[in-house]
C-alpha cells in the first residue's frame, strides 16, 4: 500500500519500487565495506533511536554501527534504482509516509482503524512508522504478549507493547483467562512469565501437562524411549501419541527419513518402502515406485511419470496404474516389507518382483525397450 505505488518519488527512481532477494546480479555494485571486505547490502540493518535513523551490521553478533552518510549513499543509490531489501523495505516505507504528507493523510483516511496482533514482534523501525500513523489520527489496537517476543536481537524488545497503555486515550485489557490449556500447564507458565492467568479447562483424568527432557543428537533413539517410558508412566496409549517437532528436518530425523538407505533406484524403492511401512503414505510411496521404475527403462516416452502419476487425467494408462499400485501396496507379492533384512532378503525380492513387474508394464506399453 506504500512501497510499490509510492516510494518511488521518495526514492528519486523512475519505476514502482521492488524487492531484491540478494541472488540479484547487479547488487553486487551497492555493496559496504565496513572494515577490510565487502558484504552485500542484505547485511545491512536500519535502527531507530531518540528520533534518528542508523544504519549497522552484525559482526559475530555484535552491532557495529556504520558511517551514516556512508550508508545512507549507498541506500540511496540503491533507491534510484526502484530495489529495496526486506530490512530497507521498513527504511523506505518510514520515509515515505514522512516526506509524502499526503500519503500519510490518504492512508490514514482509509485505514482509520489499525489492529497489530502478536505486537510484542515490532521493532524501532516499526514503532517509528506506527507513531506517525497514530500522529496522522489513526485509532492503533496493539494484541500481544511480551513474554512470547522472539525478535529481540532484531530490536523488537516488547518495550513499546508494554509502554502503549501510557499514551493519551490509550485503554488496557488483560486477557487473564487461558481457553486452549489444562491447568498444569498454566501454572508452569505463570511461574515462568510470573503471571496469575487462570486455567478455563478443568483438569483432565487422564494425566496430562508439560514435559521437557535435553538429548543429544547421536542420542535419538534414547530420546524416543524416554518418550514411551513416559506415556507408559501416565498410562497413556503409544498408538494415541505423538512427538511434536517445530520443523521438517526434526520429522525426517525421527522417523529415519534421513537414513543413508542405498543409492540411485535402489534407494528410491528403499525410500518408497519406508514411505508405505512407517509413515503410512500409499500415494507418496505409489509416485517413489514409479519413478524408480522410469529410471529402470531404456527410452521410455518423456510423458510417462506424468501419465503414471495423474492417471485421472489419463485413463489410457489405467492398466499401468492399476499394476504398479497393486506392487506398491502388497508387500507380500510386491514390493517387500521393510521389516526384512536388507541385504539378504529385502533386496533379492525387490530384483526378482521389479524385473516381473518391469515385464509386465513393457508389453503393455508396445515398448521394444530393454532394462538397464
Amino acid at each position: 500500500n506504500v512501497l510499490h505505488p509510492h516510494a518511488y518519488r521518495t526514492m528519486q527512481a523512475n519505476r514502482a519500487a521492488f524487492l531484491v532477494l540478494g541472488s540479484e546480479p547487479f547488487l553486487k555494485a551497492f555493496q559496504f565495506t565496513p572494515k577490510t571486505y565487502p558484504m552485500s547490502i542484505l547485511n545491512m540493518r536500519v535502527g531507530y533511536r531518540e528520533g534518528q535513523i542508523f544504519f549497522y551490521y552484525y559482526d559475530n553478533g555484535k552491532i557495529e554501527e556504520l558511517n551514516f552518510d556512508y550508508a545512507k549513499k549507498i541506500v540511496s543509490s540503491l533507491g534510484r534504482s526502484a530495489a529495496y531489501t526486506h530490512e530497507l523495505g521498513r527504511y523506505w516505507c518510514y520515509r515515505t509516509l514522512e516526506e509524502q504528507p499526503a500519503i500519510l493523510k490518504a492512508f490514514v483516511r482509509r485505514y482509520p482503524y489499525i489492529v497489530i496482533d502478536e505486537a510484542q514482534d515490532i521493532s524501532k523501525l516499526h514503532q517509528a512508522i506506527l507513531e506517525l500513523l497514530i500522529n496522522a489520527g489513526a485509532k492503533i489496537s496493539l494484541i500481544g504478549d511480551p513474554n512470547q517476543g522472539i525478535y529481540e536481537f532484531n530490536g523488537a524488545d516488547g518495550k513499546f507493547l508494554d509502554q502503549f497503555e501510557m499514551l493519551p486515550g490509550v485503554e488496557k485489557f488483560e486477557l487473564t483467562r487461558n481457553y486452549r490449556s489444562v491447568p498444569s500447564i498454566v501454572s508452569l507458565a505463570n511461574k515462568l512469565a510470573n503471571r496469575l492467568d487462570f486455567p478455563d479447562r478443568s483438569s483432565p483424568e487422564n494425566i496430562s501437562g508439560s514435559y521437557f527432557i535435553s538429548y543429544k543428537q547421536n542420542e535419538r533413539d534414547k530420546l524416543i524411549e524416554a518418550f514411551q517410558t513416559k506415556l507408559q508412566e501416565a498410562g497413556l496409549s503409544i498408538e494415541n501419541s505423538a512427538v511434536l517437532c517445530r520443523g521438517r528436518d526434526q520429522v525426517d530425523k525421527l522417523t529415519g527419513n534421513h537414513q543413508d538407505i542405498g543409492q540411485g533406484v535402489l534407494k528410491g524403492f528403499a525410500q518408497a518402502a519406508i514411505t508405505r511401512d512407517k509413515n503410512k503414505d500409499f500415494h507418496e510411496a505409489y509416485k517413489k515406485v514409479a519413478y524408480s521404475l522410469f529410471c529402470l527403462l531404456k527410452d521410455p516416452p518423456k510423458d510417462l511419470i506424468k501419465w503414471l502419476t495423474i492417471p485421472a487425467r489419463y485413463p489410457d494408462v489405467k492398466p499401468l496404474h492399476r499394476l504398479i499400485w497393486s506392487f506398491t501396496r502388497n508387500s507380500e507379492t510386491g514390493l517387500p516389507s521393510t521389516s526384512l533384512l536388507a541385504d539378504v532378503e529385502w533386496q533379492p525380492l525387490l530384483l526378482k518382483r521389479t524385473k516381473a513387474l518391469l515385464s509386465k508394464l513393457i508389453k503393455i506399453l508396445f515398448l521394444d525397450s530393454v532394462l538397464k
